[in-house]
């Protein structure tokens, strides 16, 4: 999800789609492509022979075989994490912001992390996961912003989705 850098000036459709058409532009050309593209072979190889199969190990061995490619956060980012946007100990976000700040107002990128509700943060400690999201977005002068939500059972449905009115709201989405 796209949204504006304010409340008082959201983005219309026809601004998230040139921000859209602008991104793609990025990641096809550039630094940026060879960040997403630049798989070691050796890697490709190791991840094609488990097949089609996922679970725990393959996820655990696949952040091993992903992890060293990640580029660390470095100066060049701004990193505020575990702020609170409600009463939920579960209510936290990092924030992602390039150093070198702008004339303009950057545009905002959330990741919700995935889990179906039940499962997941945004963070996986000990890696670079889900901070590589963040990261990518602040290297391409974009505000990156991963949160976690509320978790099932203890919180029934809708009660996690509720969170990208909530977080969304705060950066100004309509």
């Amino acid at each position: 999800m796209i949204v504006s850098h304010s409340k008082e000036e959201p983005m219309n459709h026809f601004q998230n789609a040139a921000i859209l058409a602008a991104l793609h532009g990025a990641i096809v050309s550039g630094s940026t492509a060879a960040q997403l593209f630049s798989v070691p072979p050796e890697v490709t190889a190791k991840v094609r022979a488990f097949g089609p199969m996922f679970n725990a190990e393959t996820g655990a061995t696949f952040r091993a075989l992903y992890a060293p490619l990640q580029p660390p956060l470095g100066p060049d980012i701004v990193v505020k994490a575990d702020i609170s946007y409600g009463p939920d100990e579960r209510h936290r976000l990092d924030v992602f912001a390039p150093a070198q700040k702008t004339a303009v107002p950057a545009p905002v990128v959330i990741h919700i992390h995935g889990g179906a509700y039940v499962s997941g943060d945004k963070t996986i400690p000990g890696t670079p996961f889900y901070q590589n999201i963040g990261g990518f977005w602040a290297r391409n002068g974009i505000i990156g912003v991963n949160a976690t939500y509320r978790l099932a059972p203890k919180h029934q449905w809708p009660t996690a989705v509720r969170i990208s009115t909530n977080v969304t709201a705060d950066f100004g989405a309509t």
